[in-house]
């Protein structure tokens, strides 16, 4: 193969002489059969390559005026469309091999971050999760603050470990560069359920939430592409090729991974996405169960619901339809209390304040929608807290320049 600073002649030269090597190497039977590759296969490829080579004079030499080296001998702007050509492959690349890069990052040998500063973080930063019986959630998100102390880090000696070179081939006057890694994630009723004096709930229409200016934000899209695109993310090191401001945070958050489930007796992975993680919670925790014989308020244990149907509706029943009607009536809940949230109190007050006209004894009640984005909310900023300093600092300077 042609080496690096060589004409694009040479290099084609190379690549041809490649597949004649690689068809030589194929006739082989006994080692077609032990390759993926076929004789057929690569005939056809090298076929379409003398094509091209052909059509654009590839492997025509200086100084013939056919050549693709006497073609492009002026053109920056055909340089600038093969880099980001390149680029784009790269994205292909590292789509087609999928790597779980942030579980490998936590198997690294690495020195491991001490967990007691994140943890300590946490409970700064929500008193709420600073109660005894709070402490397994304090500790889970702040050891989940650790683990992306650890795949950032990984990410960045993956990358400057990938572009390291030290090539002492011939007559080479290219500038040494570094390459990026191709690779591109219940409203519980206090109460007894059978009790008539239940509190009132009521829904809040307008969502009221943290103070905007408070928050720690993302590195602009414009800041960490510097106005390229394809760029190289500064979290996970990999080529993006990002144009919106939406589709940047969507790929940081998807890095950072903010996401963790809020109940104690569940120790499923940190989740990228917000739908995924919220999914997850409706789905095994944030349930309550239905009555289909007549209209109650639901049931948050199928236990509850098991007593219901044996004293209000035995007669319709046998013991197998009770239990198989107790598992049909499973569903997500519709509706979740602001006081829910488990990193603070301040909502539910945010909410009556913005809807004045909630009673005062009744229970403000929010969507799930609505309590996903409220509550992924608080677990992006703690995420956030992972990044290094210099990121948010320069970030903080530019919005308020």
């Amino acid at each position: 193969m042609a080496v690096p600073g060589s004409s694009l002649a040479a290099t084609a030269r190379g690549c041809a002489h490649a597949f004649a090597q690689l068809l030589a190497l194929l006739q082989d039977s006994h080692r077609e059969e032990l390759s993926q590759l076929t004789q057929s296969t690569i005939d056809d490829e090298c076929g379409r390559f003398k094509i091209w080579a052909g059509n654009l004079g590839a492997l025509q030499q200086l100084p013939s005026t056919t050549s693709l080296d006497h073609r492009l001998r002026e053109s920056p702007k055909s340089a600038k469309e093969t880099l980001n050509n390149l680029f784009r492959i790269s994205i292909i690349i590292r789509n087609a091999s999928p790597r779980d890069r942030f579980a490998k990052a936590l198997t690294a040998r690495l020195n491991p971050f001490n967990d007691q500063f994140d943890i300590s973080h946490v409970g700064h930063k929500y008193s709420l999760l600073e109660t005894p019986e709070k402490q397994w959630l304090k500790e889970r998100l702040g050891k989940a603050i650790t683990q992306r102390r650890q795949f950032l880090r990984y990410a960045r000696d993956h990358r400057d470990k990938a572009g390291f070179t030290n090539y002492t081939g011939p007559t080479s006057t290219l500038a040494p560069t570094n390459a990026s890694t191709l690779l591109l994630s219940a409203l519980e009723n206090k109460g007894d359920d059978f009790e008539d004096n239940r509190s009132q709930t009521s829904y809040a229409m307008s969502i009221g939430d943290e103070d905007e200016d408070s928050k720690a934000r993302l590195p602009r899209l414009e800041d960490v592409s510097r106005g390229m695109s394809p760029f190289e993310c500064p979290f996970c090191w990999t080529i993006q090729d990002l144009r919106k401001e939406s589709s940047w945070k969507k790929h940081a958050f998807s890095d950072l991974r903010p996401y963790i489930c809020t109940f104690e007796k569940c120790d499923v992975k940190l989740f990228s996405d917000r739908r995924d993680w919220f999914e997850h919670e409706l789905r095994a925790h944030r349930v309550q169960w239905r009555c289909h014989f007549c209209i109650r308020e639901s049931f948050h244990s199928q236990d509850k619901l098991k007593k219901h149907l044996e004293l209000c509706h035995a007669q319709n029943l046998t013991e197998d339809h009770l239990q198989a009607l107790c598992e049909a009536s499973k569903h997500p809940v519709d509706r979740i209390s602001a006081l829910d949230c488990p990193f603070c109190q301040e909502w539910e007050a945010q909410l009556r304040d913005k809807n004045p006209n909630i009673p005062a004894e009744d229970i403000v009640v929010v969507t799930p929608a609505q309590f996903r984005h409220h509550v992924g909310s608080h677990m992006q900023q703690l995420a956030l807290f992972a990044i290094p300093r210099g990121h948010l600092e320069e970030d903080s300077v530019n919005n308020h320049s």
